[in-house]
């Protein structure tokens, strides 16, 4: 093995699994005290950072950079130890450390994003019964770590979602809809995430987006609408100071149209990102949204 893919691998062995354990076992307190320390580190998912500090500054010229940065930090360690957390803490600390407003709503399409502290949503959903699918693209190991040993974490995380709730990933595209279709007839939740760029073949809405235009994906909108069912939006932040987390659910008007969905949401979670724009995890992918709008191409979700 090189000197650089053994430091790769240290870095995922300490941050993917060494760091979560020390901190699902501290007391919160303790353990958030930890992560805001190690998020000082300039050093620390620089690469990643960088870029979403530079798409972040485009949209957001009066953007505080050292906290941007800090909560970047910050949120991606978070992430990262969320699934021991989740797994090895029980209700009380649930109760203690997060809150929640809103009621979720059963046998609906549920829409989150890539923004705040999102995995504490599926315990959430289970405490009041709900055990939804999951729609979501193919990660790749790179997406969480720099090794090998990212590949381990993405099967762990998988793993552990099922442990908490979710009845199981359904992979976007090769029937990913009409798997979504058949939960959904069955009376079955299903959660997606529609803050992504539109990849070629999807079909997309166009939205006005953080300063500027971009392609959302259509395809769930479209499946909740011709269903007939409820659509909500659930979003999960994180105090970076305290460490405590907002868990809320807002219903979407009824009756809404594909299109109506999607800039609903598209402005919900504009607001959330405004509120805490380090705290998005995909700025640097802001380029992409730009996209294409198709038509009545492949309908993948």
């Amino acid at each position: 093995m090189s000197r650089g893919a053994l430091r790769r691998n240290l870095s995922d062995a300490a941050f993917l699994f060494l760091v979560p354990a020390v901190v699902a076992l501290l007391p919160w307190s303790w353990g958030f005290a930890l992560l805001r320390r190690l998020a000082r580190s300039p050093s620390l998912f620089a690469d990643v950072v960088a870029s979403n500090l530079a798409q972040a500054r485009r949209r957001l010229p009066a953007l505080d950079a050292a906290a941007f940065a800090h909560q970047c930090r910050l949120l991606l360690l978070v992430d990262r130890c969320d699934s021991a957390l989740a797994l090895l803490r029980g209700e009380r600390w649930w109760r203690r450390h997060v809150a929640a407003s809103g009621d979720a709503v059963a046998g609906g399409l549920l829409l989150t994003s890539h923004w705040g502290a999102g995995f504490w949503i599926w315990r959430w959903l289970a405490a009041v019964g709900i055990h939804a699918h999951f729609v979501v693209r193919r990660a790749d190991a790179s997406d969480v770590g720099r090794g090998a040993l990212s590949r381990l974490y993405l099967r762990w995380r998988a793993w552990s979602l099922t442990r908490i709730g979710c009845r199981g990933a359904i992979f976007s595209g090769g029937g990913g809809g009409e798997k979504v279709r058949a939960a959904l007839a069955a009376g079955d939740s299903v959660l997606g995430m529609l803050d992504l760029p539109a990849s070629l073949g999807q079909r997309a809405q166009r939205v006005r987006w953080l300063g500027g235009e971009a392609s959302l994906p259509l395809g769930l909108a479209e499946i909740a609408a011709q269903a007939g069912v409820a659509v909500q939006v659930l979003s999960c932040s994180l105090d970076p100071v305290s460490g405590q987390r907002q868990l809320h659910a807002e219903c979407l008007p009824p009756n809404l149209d594909a299109a109506g969905v999607v800039a609903a949401y598209a402005a919900h979670i504009e607001t959330r990102i405004r509120e805490r724009p380090g705290a998005w995890h995909l700025w640097h992918a802001l380029p992409l949204y730009a996209g294409h709008e198709t038509g009545a191409a492949s309908g993948e979700t």
